[in-house]
């Protein structure tokens, strides 16, 4: 089965990831830690740390975009109701230029950026009747500016540490900043 441009885009931002992000878990150099793309049939989840285990989202956007599509209601619906969040990372172009790469953490997100919509698919056969799949989006833009941290390029935030290598301290940062400004 031939592949999607969506797909060939999805993959591409996954490899990126792989490439320039260290885990934000363990915080173990790359050498030691990898991020790895997991199997397309894992749900809700796209990298995996091959040290500690850890797991996040992947989405590929254009720049300016503050809505993200999603993948399969059911499933994303079922996580939140069990108060699983995986974290996930933003890899933005600029038509085919490779811009850079944001991290949400799961400690910031909240269920109303997770918004269900539903599309119609249309089988190959013209005798099948079009079914109806409900999906989800990420809206972003209610979102604080602040709890987003940019992983690559390096900013002078992060510039001591290549891909924000150590996160848990922007992290901290970030949560001092919404308790400040709550």
């Amino acid at each position: 089965m031939a592949r999607t441009q969506r797909q060939v885009h999805g993959e591409l931002a996954e490899k990126l990831v792989c490439k320039h992000c260290s885990c934000p878990k363990c915080k173990k150099p790359r050498k030691i830690a990898k991020l790895r793309v997991l199997p397309k049939s894992f749900e809700c989840a796209d990298v995996i740390c091959n040290f500690c285990g850890f797991l996040a989202q992947v989405k590929r956007t254009e720049e300016g975009r503050d809505r993200l599509p999603g993948g399969g209601w059911k499933v994303q619906k079922l996580k939140l109701d069990a108060g699983i969040f995986h974290p996930l990372y933003v890899v933005t172009f600029k038509k085919d230029k490779f811009l850079r790469i944001n991290y949400l953490p799961a400690d910031f997100m909240k269920r109303s950026i997770f918004v269900p919509r539903t599309i119609t698919i249309k089988s190959g056969r013209p005798k099948d009747r079009p079914r109806l799949h409900r999906m989800f989006d990420y809206d972003l833009s209610d979102l604080e500016s602040n709890v987003s941290v940019q992983v690559w390029p390096a900013t002078r935030a992060n510039r001591l540490t290549p891909c924000a290598s150590n996160p848990a301290t922007l992290i901290k940062n970030a949560k001092a900043h919404l308790v400040e400004h709550s």
